[in-house]
């Protein structure tokens, strides 16, 4: 293997915990955490939820649905495919979310396909783009 193939290899794996360091901020309501994940000029573009273009906007938008879920969510994502080309990247990803809401509730919340961009700002990766696909919710 080269040394360019194992460059790729870090990383995708780098791009991949990126995502799931998404996942667990937003579980935890780590607002600061979350926001961090994001390049300056990045967009969130999320449908019903509206599309968010900016750190600030990101930050007052992540803060609203914060506001509501509370830490009472769970993201499962899965089936990742990955692209790196140099210092950018594209991930897809199905999303299965979990709201934990009152006793009987159905905790199924969203089902959604994730359409992400990346780029390599220094020594981090960071989201530049970030689609969700709604499937159900």
């Amino acid at each position: 293997m080269t040394a360019a193939q194992v460059q790729a290899l870090l990383d995708r794996e780098e791009v991949r915990e990126l995502r799931s360091r998404y996942g667990w901020a937003y579980d935890r309501a780590d607002l600061d955490g979350l926001v961090d994940l994001f390049t300056d000029d990045a967009e969130c573009i999320f449908g019903p939820y509206g599309t968010w273009s900016g750190k600030d906007a990101i930050r007052a938008g992540y803060s609203e649905t914060l506001k509501n879920d509370g830490g009472r969510t769970m993201h499962a994502i899965t089936n990742d495919v990955v692209r790196v080309d140099g210092n950018t990247a594209h991930g897809e990803y199905f999303l299965i979310d979990f709201f934990f809401g009152g006793p009987g509730e159905n905790p199924l919340k969203i089902l959604a396909h994730y359409l992400e961009d990346y780029r390599r700002e220094g020594d981090r990766w960071l989201i530049s783009r970030c689609e969700i696909q709604f499937v159900w919710n």
